[in-house]
Parts: structure tokens; sequence; C-alpha cells
């Protein structure tokens, strides 16, 4: 057994990233998509647990002093252990400098807190941006925005 912790994807991680995906959003991406984007330098970081297995991973792309957020995830049986602020706090904390920002869920009441702990503003709302979930209308997303004090100051 190893220790928990974070580190960056290998193209080797692009599989078990693929499946962490398929469980945990309606509207998963493709394998393609995941080497396409490991091709294009995207950010990706990891949490592995303690028997080497993917945990959660956060995957971005960055432009000049730009970073969206794509996508942030934690395994479903390890969410509400704190696993998806540090992930996030570490992957902000290796780009100081960035502007961060990303769409989310209307509904995803858990992971707007989360955004909001990391100081993260709500900046804009994107009317029906998300495929509609069974029975439903598509939903808004909320733009949200983050700069670290670091770049604020300057």
């Amino acid at each position: 057994m190893n220790n928990p912790c974070f580190r960056l994807a290998t193209p080797q991680d692009l599989e078990a990233m693929h499946h962490l995906n398929a469980q945990s959003f309606a509207e998963a991406w493709s394998r393609q998509a995941f080497d396409d984007a490991w091709h294009h330098g995207y950010d990706m970081v990891l949490y592995i647990g303690d028997k080497g297995d993917l945990i959660a991973y956060y995957l971005a792309q960055s432009i000049v002093d730009e970073t969206e957020i794509m996508q942030v995830t934690v395994s479903k049986k390890h969410r509400e252990e704190g696993i998806g602020f540090a992930l996030m706090r570490y992957a902000l904390d290796l780009k100081p400098e960035q502007h961060f920002f990303l769409e989310v869920r209307e509904s995803n009441q858990a992971a707007i807190a989360l955004y909001q702990k990391l100081a993260f503003q709500i900046v804009d709302r994107r009317k029906k941006y998300y495929k509609a979930r069974v029975h439903a209308e598509r939903e808004d997303a909320l733009v949200m925005s983050y700069a670290s004090s670091k770049k604020i100051g300057q």
C-alpha cells in the first residue's frame, strides 16, 4: 500500500480517468476525448488512493493566463470526505498567476458550495446550457470565476 497522493496524470491514467468520468457524468466524454485532451496539453491532476486507485481527477485547459476547468470529479464512494476541496486547492496552487473559470449545473449545489468555499464567484449564467436530465428541460449553467490574491493584487 502507498500513501494517498496528488500527482499529474500520465497517458497510462487516461483509461481510469475515462472510467471514472463515465460513472460520474450524464454527458460523459469518450475515451478519444481524453486522448485528445492529453495531446493538446490539458492540465490533468489526479488524487490516487492508498491502494493505487484513482479516487478523483481535475481536468482543465490553460491558455496564456486563463484556465477553464472542464471537469472535477470524485468517485461516488469518496464524496464528502474533503477530497474535492483538497484536489481543487492543489490544482489552483499549481498556477497561482492564472484566472480560473468554470461552468456548473445550477442544480449541483454541492459543487457550487465547494467552489464558493474556494472563493469562486458567480459571474454569469448560461441559459439552457446543459442537456436535460430525464423528463426535464435544459438546465442553466452558472459561470464561476476565481483569481488568486497574487493575480488580484498586481
